[in-house]
């Protein structure tokens, strides 16, 4: 009688190179997604925390006779200053330009153009003509399912622009909490090499309360994640 032992496949290199392959491939997934939750963890308990932030800011069971420079919703009142020539404001600092002339602010960006609150929409024709600051816009939507960062190659070249002229920028949107936020966010971490906590952080004790969108905030962390791996490899 013949041998009734099962046969045995032995794999050979081509099986276990595709084994090998499909085994790395969720590991790999799998880290990454653990790596941004983390990412997300740490900058949510940095935006929920109370910043280090310099004589000026209003923190109510603090320094109440700090209230006049921040408003009720937590936010710095009046232009902010990200970096030497980057500013954050919403759409009232906009509105005004003997403030923004005072800084020497030379260009503005409008992160809420799709709500017909563009710069130049609230001047008198006669004014928008004598009118120092140049300004442009892009028409994004503060809710969680929109793409802010497809935005990002306009904002950040205008930004660059500037730069390159010796001029100053704000960047602004209706409140200044979250669109003009995810775009300084983004720059910093695009073309001023922040890290991506260090840019939450920053912007968090300069403005105050920011990024209150979630869906904004997954994206900056995405788009900082593949920067770096781009970077490493």
């Amino acid at each position: 009688m013949g041998s009734l032992e099962p046969e045995v496949h032995e794999p050979d290199a081509l099986d276990t190179v595709t084994l090998t392959t499909n085994t790395i491939k969720p590991e790999v997934t799998d880290t990454k997604d653990a790596q941004l939750q983390h990412m997300l963890s740490d900058a949510d308990a940095i935006l929920q925390s109370d910043p280090d932030i310099p004589s000026g800011c209003f923190m109510p069971q603090r320094a109440p006779v700090w209230r006049h420079n921040f408003s009720t919703r937590g936010v710095r009142t009046g232009p902010t200053q990200i970096l030497p020539y980057l500013y954050i404001g919403d759409a009232s600092d906009a509105m005004c330009v003997g403030q923004l002339t005072e800084l020497s602010v030379t260009h503005a960006l409008n992160c809420a153009g799709s709500e017909r609150r563009s710069f130049f929409d609230q001047f008198p024709r006669v004014c928008r003509n004598n009118n120092p600051i140049t300004c442009k816009q892009i028409d994004a939507d503060d809710s969680e399912t929109y793409d802010i960062v497809a935005h990002f190659e306009y904002a950040f070249g205008y930004i660059d622009h500037v730069t390159k002229c010796g001029g100053k920028v704000l960047v602004y949107c209706r409140q200044g909490v979250n669109r003009s936020v995810a775009i300084c966010v983004g720059y910093l971490v695009g073309r001023e090499g922040f890290g991506f906590l260090k840019a939450v952080r920053l912007v968090r004790e300069k403005r105050g309360r920011v990024l209150t969108n979630k869906g904004f905030l997954k994206q900056l962390a995405e788009f900082a994640q593949k920067l770096k791996e781009q970077t490493d490899s």
